[in-house]
């Protein structure tokens, strides 16, 4: 089913039915088009803040799946959204390799989290709606050639899409979504969004 962006939204808040707050979640593998989509989505979302997991990141080794500091996105970013709290934490910079300026997100402010990981299944209860974005992982190796360069083909192909599938085993979030959108057959750049899958 074919929809724009402010269908969508639309359609989105009226089943979340959350006066006050609404915490909408977005996962997906890389290449999936998953910052793309949030940030289109806070064109529609009124006073909306943006959490990205990739702001948790820690690096560890290099040339290897390294990890996102999750004990850090809990209690900064999840703890004060299960209690309707103001979110404060300081996001990783992978230039520079180091932590930025805060960022602030009002206990009164719609949230959209987006990022890989983000729906495993301790952090479920976070949030009110969960999308998840499919794209088969021929797709997403092609797109993160092209965004990275072929220098990152083997970390796409030996650690990336590994990991993924990994994650997809032990959680499979495809299953546990809300709403599953069809992100090689949407076109976000183009107002277009397909949506696979509705359960909410």
């Amino acid at each position: 089913m074919k929809k724009t962006f402010k269908q969508f939204i639309q359609e989105l808040l009226d089943r979340a039915d959350q006066p006050d707050r609404c915490v909408i979640v977005i996962d997906g593998f890389g290449g999936s088009g998953k910052s793309t989509f949030a940030e289109k989505m806070l064109e529609y979302i009124p006073s909306a803040g943006i959490v990205r997991v990739d702001h948790f990141y820690q690096p560890i080794v290099a040339d290897e799946e390294n990890e996102f500091h999750w004990e850090r996105f809990e209690k900064e970013a999840l703890d004060p959204l299960r209690g309707d709290r103001e979110i404060r934490y300081r996001p990783y910079d992978w230039k520079l390799k180091t932590l930025q300026d805060e960022i602030v997100i009002g206990e009164d402010q719609n949230v959209i989290v987006e990022g890989v990981y983000s729906t495993q299944e301790k952090f479920r209860d976070a949030y009110d709606i969960t999308i998840w974005i499919d794209v088969p992982d021929g797709v997403r190796l092609e797109r993160g050639i092209a965004r990275d360069g072929e220098l990152m083909r083997q970390m796409w192909e030996n650690v990336w899409i590994p990991y993924t599938k990994k994650y997809m085993a032990e959680h499979r979030p495809d299953r546990s979504a809300d709403i599953v959108i069809d992100g090689a057959a949407s076109d976000f750049d183009a107002d277009c969004i397909v949506v696979r899958e509705v359960s909410v």
